[in-house]
């Protein structure tokens, strides 16, 4: 059982049907989903002048980058497949996954989640057009 299949069962338990209906459809498409949250890494950056060069890098070196400009961060997003994906994109070691596994639900899901506020980031020319405001992150952390 997910999470989101536990949060579900607690929901019904505590007499909230209608919460635990909402949900359903979140429970349905992670079951559906082609294991996408075991594709990923999300990696935070930490925000600093020195580093614009290395963004370029990252951009070159196919790694997608994700500008929250209300949390002031930005993270790599580095496309992997988990060794442990099975078939069926299920996990062969379920029952004793790690604990940043089993705590991941698609409430949280970056691929189904569309309330993300993330500038995203892929080419060298989206790194350029977004230069000025990844350069004032780091002066509104010099003056913090």
């Amino acid at each position: 059982m997910n999470r989101s299949e536990e949060l579900k069962e607690v929901l019904l338990k505590a007499g909230r049907p209608d919460l635990a209906k909402e949900i359903e459809p979140m429970i349905t498409n992670c079951k559906e989903c082609n294991a996408k949250c075991c594709r990923y890494v999300m990696l935070e950056l930490p925000p600093s002048p020195n580093e614009f060069s290395y963004y370029e890098y990252l951009i070159y070196q196919g790694i997608t980058l994700l500008v929250d400009e209300e949390e002031k961060s930005i993270d790599a997003l580095v496309t992997t497949n988990c060794v442990h994906i099975g078939e069926n994109n299920t996990c062969k070691i379920y029952d004793t996954r790690p604990e940043i596994c089993r705590g991941h639900a698609n409430l949280i899901c970056f691929e189904q989640n569309n309330d993300l506020d993330y500038i995203v980031i892929k080419t060298i020319d989206d790194l350029h057009k977004n230069k000025k405001l990844i350069e004032g992150m780091y002066e509104e952390e010099k003056t913090e």
